[in-house]
């Protein structure tokens, strides 16, 4: 993507301190242009891994996420097992159920994600405000990929 192209958005609001802090705006999250400028500028080039080992819900467990467009993702759900004796046919029916148990879970978040995303979707939707008591990680984070992409345009 050209500089020339890419999403201008108010990194200002964005970078206050949290009390006078805007979230991202609304097309950080409908606009692939931006979901563009975000895969080269700020994601692809800062992220090798999301968690540490100790983070994981669960043992073993990865679910990394595919951005196709600003209003489709791809999640890709891969378990790990250690030992070959994981792997051998005496336990591929244990492999089976955790994998579709997983399935399940990650099913039942669908519709509440999908709830969200179609929130941030009005024109009128500006990022939104921080709460200094809840927030400070998203804060951060928002902060984060401001920063990335004011380097980017400059």
């Amino acid at each position: 993507m050209s500089q020339a192209s890419a999403p201008s958005i108010a990194l200002d609001a964005i970078l206050q301190p949290i009390e006078n802090a805007n979230g991202l705006p609304n097309q950080a999250y409908t606009s692939n242009d931006f979901l563009a400028q975000e895969r080269d500028h700020v994601l692809g080039k800062s992220w090798a891994g999301l968690w540490f080992a100790s983070d994981l819900p669960k043992k073993g467990y990865v679910k990394p996420a595919e951005p196709r467009a600003c209003d489709r993702s791809v999640e890709h759900l891969r378990l790990f097992y250690v030992g070959d004796e994981a792997l051998s046919d005496e336990h591929a029916a244990s492999r089976n159920a955790t994998l579709e148990s997983w399935r399940v879970v990650f099913s039942e978040d669908i519709d509440a994600v999908e709830g969200m995303q179609r929130g941030r979707q009005p024109p009128g939707y500006d990022g939104g405000v921080f709460s200094p008591v809840m927030d400070n990680p998203t804060h951060h984070f928002h902060q984060w990929v401001a920063r990335k992409l004011q380097a980017a345009q400059s």
